[in-house]
């Protein structure tokens, strides 16, 4: 698995082999997907998904990171809504 230092860059591409992966991911299971599904259904190369993601791990952790990143900010949210706005 590669490691990135800094934040981490999007792009349009990027973005549309994420949202492939969440959709896949979320209905059929993270290991029942295979990276060649993911390539057809963001209808990109496999040159141009590799360089996004050297792996298929990498993609499953910027997957998990967004998954999380959503749940935060909605807890955020909730903790806003009903008053108590401190953070753990």
């Amino acid at each position: 698995m590669t490691q990135t230092a800094g934040p981490r860059q999007t792009s349009p591409v990027r973005d549309r082999i994420l949202a492939a992966a969440t959709e896949y991911f979320y209905s059929q299971g993270i290991r029942a997907v295979s990276a060649d599904r993911l390539i057809a259904a963001a209808g990109v190369s496999k040159v141009t998904f590799y360089r996004h993601f050297p792996s298929k791990d990498d993609l499953v952790v910027a997957y998990l990171e967004g998954r999380a990143e959503v749940e935060r900010q909605a807890l955020e949210q909730l903790r806003a809504q009903t008053g108590n706005a401190t953070t753990p």
